[in-house]
């Protein structure tokens, strides 16, 4: 048996064609064994179990390294033979994602049951980011995106939320260190980046894990300004982040499914403004 991430089934609904996300174990003649949507195979709730826990069971596998990611309370990572190569005995963690040597964890913000905090280890289990974040992407390369309250000491409102981008050693991108790789005029991190709707609350930006949609504006003709959309990824050298270029129609779509958010699509929407016409490309990111 293997596993199968990125599954896409095509059905009828209302005279259209729908897509819809699953994810598969299959056999070795390629037969669905069991969807994550359980309309293939059989199903979790048919399955006899014993005591020993769903979330005990999976591990994930990333660079040689395997870890549990729900529910592990501290940082283990373990190599192929199963022996402990990084650890932090940290017990609040509640889920925690590696990748690219760095471990970003997840625990609760005091005694709060629906609000956390989000911090980062390296592969022997140091902390190198500190629980400071309310929200912090897997990295994906050597830099990913964070968001927390502001600084006081950084000249910042602490009533206030930021983004902020952060280095391999946990230390945010400052806006003069950015200057220096880049030409962006504001010289700040994600000062390009587009929001869901017209208010530009941190909360409507648009990111996933490892990118982000920017926006740049133009003039028609008669002087008259429109945006058009692209995708960055989180390379502090500004010129060199660009994934797709500022071409892409408003009513495109960055896009990754809750249950696997690694996977990460953009829709680009190239003609067409209604349901019935509209057309889009779509592209998965790597």
């Amino acid at each position: 048996y293997t596993y199968v991430s990125f599954g896409l089934t095509i059905y009828e609904e209302g005279g259209k064609k729908v897509g819809a996300y699953d994810q598969f174990i299959i056999d070795d003649d390629l037969n669905i064994v069991m969807s994550l949507t359980g309309n293939y195979g059989v199903t979790i709730k048919d399955q006899k179990k014993d005591t020993v826990g769903f979330y005990d069971l999976v591990m994930y596998g990333v660079d040689g390294l395997y870890y549990v990611p729900y529910q592990p309370s501290e940082v283990n990572l373990y190599d192929k033979k199963g022996n402990l190569v990084g650890h932090n005995d940290r017990s609040e963690i509640t889920r925690q994602e590696f990748n690219t040597n760095i471990m970003v964890a997840q625990m609760p913000d005091g005694d709060s049951s629906s609000s956390y905090l989000y911090g980062a280890y390296d592969r022997y289990g140091n902390l190198i980011v500190p629980f400071e974040y309310d929200m912090l992407s897997s990295f994906r390369g050597l830099y990913t995106i964070g968001r927390r309250y502001g600084k006081k000491k950084l000249g910042e409102s602490a009533t206030s939320r930021y983004l902020c981008l952060i280095g391999p050693d946990g230390q945010e991108v400052r806006e003069a260190e950015f200057m220096k790789e880049g030409n962006l005029v504001t010289g700040k991190p994600f000062s390009d980046i587009a929001y869901s709707n017209s208010s530009s609350s941190v909360t409507n930006a648009i990111y996933k894990s490892g990118c982000y949609m920017f926006r740049e504006e133009f003039k028609d003709s008669s002087g008259k300004s429109y945006y058009r959309f692209g995708i960055r990824n989180f390379d502090p050298r500004y010129e060199d982040s660009v994934i797709i270029p500022a071409r892409m129609l408003d009513k495109s779509v960055l896009y990754s499914p809750s249950s696997s958010p690694s996977n990460v699509f953009v829709f680009e929407r190239v003609e067409g403004n209604t349901t019935d016409d509209t057309t889009y490309i779509v592209y998965r990111l790597v």
